[in-house]
């Protein structure tokens, strides 16, 4: 697996557009890939926002190595961050994970449910929690502790067919511990991604491995 960090100018008017439309990111994230993609890979991506500073940090993970040199240099409109060392970042790692480990973690996500056919945007917040706890044991871990915060809608545009199509999303961080019982099963959500919208930066889950 390969895991980006790519600290964003967000001085800059495609940075700016690409904040409020996730569809214009994707399409940039994936303009690092082959067109032509193996039939098993998924690139996920995440939008954070630091704390303190407020500056953009996106997240991308995917099974096959990016090349990033399209956002370097004059070309991309300073669409990244001038004068940081490994920016953008990137780092090869393998997920190996033991039954009863206990992790950090961060999920942004888009939780919903099936109803008459169609998807339903979760809105009260003791309903995407519970989203996420039924999740869990079906992933192959357990919740230790939940926090919700970042709760907002993003809207977005994408042009389909020779039309415009205006997207809405119910976007969640969900920050808090876990623990693992099925390694297999969590590696797998991992890799693939959580819930919907997986191509419009929601599902990406991070983990922190707690010490002691």
């Amino acid at each position: 697996m390969y895991l980006s960090r790519l600290i964003l100018n967000s001085r800059t008017r495609r940075v700016q557009n690409e904040l409020s439309n996730p569809y214009e990111m994707h399409r940039t994230v994936m303009s690092a890939y082959p067109e032509k993609l193996p039939e098993n890979e998924r690139v996920l991506f995440r939008l954070d926002i630091e704390p303190t500073t407020g500056v953009p940090v996106l997240l991308v993970q995917s099974k096959t190595a990016p090349d990033w040199k399209m956002l370097e240099g004059n070309k991309s409109g300073g669409y990244l961050q001038e004068g940081l060392k490994d920016n953008p970042g990137v780092k090869q790692f393998d997920w190996h994970l033991s039954s009863g480990e206990v992790f950090q973690y961060r999920l942004k996500a888009n939780p919903t449910i099936r109803k008459d056919k169609q998807r339903i945007g979760l809105i009260r917040e003791d309903e995407q929690k519970a989203w996420l706890e039924r999740k869990a044991p079906q992933n192959g871990f357990e919740l230790l502790d939940c926090v919700l915060s970042r709760r907002e809608k993003i809207n977005g545009s994408l042009y389909r067919d020779g039309q415009r199509h205006e997207l809405c999303f119910v976007s969640i961080e969900f920050n808090g511990i876990l623990k693992v019982n099925d390694p297999e099963k969590i590696i797998a959500v991992l890799c693939n991604g959580f819930g919907s919208g997986k191509g419009l930066g929601f599902g990406l889950m991070t983990l922190i491995r707690c010490r002691g």
